[in-house]
């Protein structure tokens, strides 16, 4: 992408879209503290448009970016900006356009949806071991050193110190980062770490700024507590519901990266992972079939031709798989 750069509560963390998705390929917009128009757009495509990658007509998508917080010009400049990131392709019939998401963009969201609605469950089966790179590279090679370190933090990787990234996760195809041929020289471990008690001593949970994650955890709770009783009795209809389940979406899609992703019993007390995680899952949920009908209203399409995720759809890979067999 070059990857997303994301608010830097986690010391330059962004959030992952997925493991097993090459940066290179994919230029998504960054996120920005509030919902920025370029995300929040990526955000509703990554709802409606992965699968089956249905071309929008560009006059129902500017709608639908503009019921999301948009100006009508602000969108459809929106779309342009995003074809020209590579994010869309547009295809022109007779006086009439269309959009969709490019078939490596609709890759890497289906990736970053699965990382999104896992790792919460991962955080609970890490077994005591980081993963740690090491590497090093001739002065001469900054942008690679730059570039390897944007795919790392794209992997969920953390800098312990300048050359020394880690992650509770295991190793996901690093092949792709660490490329032969690029002046650089690594070391990829698995490791225990020591703790011990002498000034200076340094962990790898160090990295993570507990308290600003704990401070973002409760900002979402409070805001989307306060929403979910609306949901829950069918409140949110047309667009209301497409922002709302955009906006959740962008939400709390950072804490799969603002969260150092360990188990519970490894946190500070009263850790709120699993009450966001929880609430996250019950709005989304909800707003599926709402939120569907009003793109539907507004793009003349069928269901075959546009459907709803729900969280476990995010988290079987099922499409993943999908794009796998369509691309």
């Amino acid at each position: 992408m070059p990857p997303p750069r994301h608010p830097r509560t986690t010391r330059g963390v962004p959030t992952p879209h997925g493991p097993d998705v090459d940066p290179a390929d994919v230029r998504l917009p960054r996120a920005r503290q509030g919902n920025a128009p370029q995300a929040t757009t990526v955000m509703l495509l990554a709802e409606f448009g992965i699968h089956p990658r249905p071309w929008f007509g560009a006059g129902p998508l500017a709608t639908l970016v503009t019921d999301i917080g948009t100006t009508p010009a602000g969108a459809r400049a929106v779309l342009q900006r995003l074809v020209r990131r590579g994010v869309l392709e547009r295809r022109q019939d007779g006086r009439h356009a269309f959009y969709r998401l490019t078939g490596p963009t609709a890759t890497a969201l289906a990736h970053g949806g699965r990382a999104l609605a896992t790792f919460t469950a991962r955080a609970e089966q890490w077994g005591g071991t980081w993963t740690v790179i090491a590497f090093s590279s001739p002065q001469h090679a900054d942008t690679r050193r730059a570039t390897l370190r944007a795919r790392l933090r794209w992997r969920g990787f953390a800098p312990l110190y300048d050359g020394v990234w880690c992650s509770p996760d295991d190793p996901h195809e690093l092949g792709s980062l660490l490329e032969p041929g690029t002046d650089l020289t690594f070391t990829v471990l698995r490791a225990q770490h020591l703790p011990l008690d002498l000034p200076g001593a340094k962990g790898p949970l160090d990295v993570w700024d507990l308290d600003a994650t704990r401070t973002a955890y409760q900002d979402f709770l409070t805001r989307w507590e306060a929403i979910a009783p609306q949901v829950a009795g069918g409140r949110l209809r047309g667009a209301d519901a497409v922002r709302a389940r955009t906006q959740v979406t962008d939400d709390y899609r950072r804490f799969a990266a603002l969260d150092p992703r360990l188990p519970a019993a490894t946190m500070p007390p009263g850790w709120p992972r699993a009450r966001a995680w929880e609430l996250f899952c019950q709005v989304y949920d909800a707003l599926a079939e709402p939120a569907l009908a009003h793109v539907l209203d507004v793009t003349g399409m069928g269901e075959d031709e546009v459907r709803a995720h729900t969280v476990a759809d995010l988290a079987s890979g099922r499409l993943l798989d999908a794009l796998r067999g369509a691309l």
